[in-house]
């Protein structure tokens, strides 16, 4: 459940599928620009129809808006830093120097949390280039979600797959715990930068997680019952949805009381850690009965053979080709998405001539700048223009991850070690940290900086590891990499995710967009199209119960961590342990059909056999059109205004 999406890049390629996931977000962005000018319209329009004393009255109190804004931009410089005024209210600034003088004056329009102020983007910087500004920002948004995808992928999910193999951990303990983390760490770290946003009530998480939900629930399902067709796995698929329901229970109430206190973060929490033992009693509980009902068949078996003996004696003896395979040794090696590799012979599985595409891979090592850019001549020079275009891409986005992100491959030559790279990255990891922390300017005893601390610790622990290892073989401790890996990649995504959420919010002010529609819509989905890619290469590859297990678990998770972890981290931060959730008719529209969707697979799926037909598929697809349509016309008005 947790591994698809690493399957289907090491069946399918996984670098030409990133390519598309994220071209998914321009015409998601050309969607939402044509709602804001709908938007607009259909206001004006209203505005038009109002009886005089009414419009008269409206007018009466924009023009007194409008006078207390500008007022209140004449304030004393003292005085400007703490304008207690809306954001939002920028459109009613006439000028661009006022509209300026409004955004780096007013504390609601500021990101305290984040390293870019992207307000001052479209109204100071490009004051008179706006449309290139807004250009330029929809292709950083695209950027930052290609960033966080390549962290958790390619060096959260192998750090966590080297712990949880250092720990001992069992496969299905790994699955809902670690690499469930791995999967789910967009989603995940996009919700806690969301809650804990100081701008922010949790709307645009909350909106997130549910929309990602309804879009995996309904799209990728339809799709992959679309594509194959398939017998479920009816344990764990009415597992996942009835523990599904109970999460969106929980968020109802939750929704309906537009307040979330601390024990009751810390129920999803624990709603997780049942399920997680719920999966381990679950999988125990079924291996014994089918060792139990292998030894009765056995015996059985045994019990024929000794009675039937004479005639199988006396009988002709010949040899099939299944006794003639059975006969011939099986190696098999297990690669690092958990698929063997087998082989009839020894020769087989060690060729004379290597393959000059594997031995170009294999040789990161000796090249120091290809594998500090991760970067290969070879296949930049076979793939096509998409995939060179995204090749370049991420080429500052590996160099600056591979320089302070180690990672342990335990199926990969000499584990991935490179004894130059990692003494870099001993250097650059924990400044990195420090300043990604905005913890660089904190004075130790206030004399010494803790940014000068940390690099004399990452001084030290270059010359040690120059000193106790090796260029040829990896060391001892090399496996401890990966919890620095661990860390590192964990703030690498969290701030990315938060840079991520402050652009998404300034599009909102800017558009005139609520968090929900944005969550429900940009957020969810550039988040989700990785699940969807991934999901449906897994179910074309022969996986389809995995596919539909991930479709069902992975937002579970993501729903149950992403509120649980960060509404726990916001309520602890807060005087009462009460968080006040801004929710709004949208969310009641995202968990009504969200539960519609869960419903229906938990009652008519059964019904067919635990079967999916592509008629359902189709159902489920049109019904998530219907909830965006529902979305747009809430958004603009028509319907709840």
């Amino acid at each position: 459940m947790a591994t698809t999406r690493c399957i289907s890049e090491y069946k399918s390629g996984g670098t030409t599928s990133r390519v598309w996931r994220f071209l998914w977000l321009i015409p998601g962005l050309l969607l939402l620009l044509c709602l804001c000018q709908f938007k607009t319209f259909i206001r004006r329009g209203n505005e038009q129809h109002l009886p005089e004393e009414n419009g008269h009255f409206s007018r009466q109190l924009l023009q007194d808006k409008a006078d207390s804004i500008r007022a209140a931009l004449n304030l004393n410089e003292e005085k400007r830093g703490t304008l207690d005024a809306q954001c939002v209210n920028l459109h009613k600034v006439n000028s661009s120097h006022r509209r300026c003088e409004f955004v780096k004056t007013t504390e609601d329009c500021q990101s305290k949390d984040g390293f870019i102020q992207y307000i001052q983007f479209p109204y100071c910087t490009l004051s008179s280039t706006q449309p290139l500004a807004f250009v330029l920002m929809i292709f950083w948004l695209i950027f930052l979600f290609i960033l966080v995808g390549i962290t958790a992928d390619d060096y959260f999910c192998p750090a966590l797959t080297v712990i949880s193999d250092a720990l001992n951990l069992s496969p299905n303990v790994a699955g809902v715990t670690f690499l469930a983390y791995g999967n789910g760490a967009p989603d995940i770290f996009s919700a806690v930068a969301g809650f804990v946003d100081s701008h922010s009530t949790g709307n645009l998480a909350l909106s997130a997680l549910i929309g990602a939900g309804m879009f995996v629930t309904t799209v990728v399902v339809g799709a992959v019952s679309l594509s194959v067709s398939y017998d479920l796995n009816q344990r764990p698929y009415l597992r996942d949805v009835v523990f599904y329901l109970g999460a969106l229970a929980w968020t109802v109430i939750i929704v309906y009381r537009k307040k979330i206190d601390l024990l009751q973060a810390i129920g999803f929490i624990i709603l997780y850690i049942l399920y997680v033992l719920v999966v381990i009693i679950g999988r125990v509980v079924y291996q014994r009965y089918k060792r139990r009902l292998r030894q009765r068949t056995n015996i059985q078996a045994d019990f024929d053979t000794s009675y039937n003996q004479d005639v199988i004696c006396n009988g002709p003896q010949t040899i099939n080709q299944e006794d003639l395979e059975k006969s011939i040794p099986i190696i098999t090696d297990t690669n690092s998405n958990g698929h063997r590799n087998t082989a009839r012979n020894a020769e087989e599985t060690t060729p004379l001539i290597i393959n000059p595409i594997t031995a170009q891979r294999s040789s990161r090592d000796q090249n120091f700048v290809q594998e500090l850019l991760s970067f290969s001549n070879a296949d930049f020079v076979d793939s096509g223009l998409p995939r060179k275009f995204y090749t370049v891409i991420k080429i500052p986005i590996h160099l600056c991850l591979n320089l302070t992100i180690p990672v342990v491959g335990l199926d990969e030559e000499k584990h991935n070690w490179s004894k130059r790279l990692q003494i870099l990255q001993c250097l650059f990891a924990p400044i990195f940290c420090v300043f990604a922390t905005k913890a660089g300017l904190i004075m130790l005893a206030g004399k010494f900086p803790l940014a000068a601390l940390m690099a004399i610790v990452g001084v030290i622990l270059a010359v040690a590891v120059a000193m106790t290892s090796s260029r040829d073989e990896p060391p001892r401790y090399h496996k401890l990499f990966s919890f620095m890996g661990f860390i590192t990649s964990v703030i690498w995504i969290y701030s990315t995710a938060n840079e991520i959420v402050n652009l998404l919010r300034v599009f909102g002010v800017v558009f005139k967009l609520s968090n929900e529609i944005l969550g429900v819509t940009l957020l969810a989905w550039g988040n989700s199209i990785a699940d969807f890619i991934a999901n449906l290469a897994v179910a074309k590859q022969g996986y389809p119960q995995m596919a539909i297990a991930a479709c069902f678990g992975g937002p579970l998770l993501n729903l149950l961590l992403g509120v649980g972890l960060s509404c726990t981290i916001a309520t602890t931060s807060t005087k009462d342990g009460t968080l006040t959730l801004n929710t709004s008719n949208q969310d009641y529209i995202s968990t009504a059909f969200l539960a519609i969707s869960l419903v229906s697979s938990a009652i008519i799926v059964p019904l067919l056999g635990f079967r999916i037909p592509k008629m359902y598929g189709v159902y489920l697809i049109l019904l998530y059109i219907a909830f965006l349509v529902v979305t747009i016309l809430n958004e603009i008005g028509i319907l709840f205004s």
